[in-house]
């Protein structure tokens, strides 16, 4: 687990931290039979339809959170999910990167309790 940090702090520990968590050689193994050359070629031609062709089916409400300066997952890979799920709400985050939820964690926890508690609008 992460070191514990005051509320939006990115602390030396915790980049420490996830470094050695990130160049643990069972990480990267991991990482690289999910996303090498053979698991990317295997999902490119795997039967069937791809996810992303899926998203317009979901009933669910849905709620993205997005960092704006995410250098891992840039912004715009929120746009096709954002255009193709029907009842989905994006929140940005600014000054922000991939970790939302440490960087901006009691503006991401005030967006997803007013996400969840909020009553759904009655059917026009």
């Amino acid at each position: 687990m992460w070191p514990s940090a005051s509320a939006g702090e990115v602390t030396e520990e915790l980049i420490e931290e996830r470094w050695r968590q990130a160049t643990d050689p069972g990480t990267l193994a991991a990482a690289r039979r999910m996303y090498g050359k053979a698991a990317m070629a295997a999902a490119l031609n795997a039967p069937g339809t791809p996810y992303w062709a899926k998203l317009h089916q979901l009933k669910a409400r849905t709620l993205i959170t997005w960092g704006r300066d995410d250098r891992v997952s840039p912004l715009d890979m929120a746009l096709l999910p954002m255009r193709l799920i029907p009842d989905v709400e994006v929140h940005v985050f600014p000054n922000c990167g991939h970790w939302v939820m440490i960087e901006q964690k009691d503006a991401w926890e005030s967006v997803v309790l007013a996400f969840l508690t909020r009553k759904d609008e009655p059917s026009r």
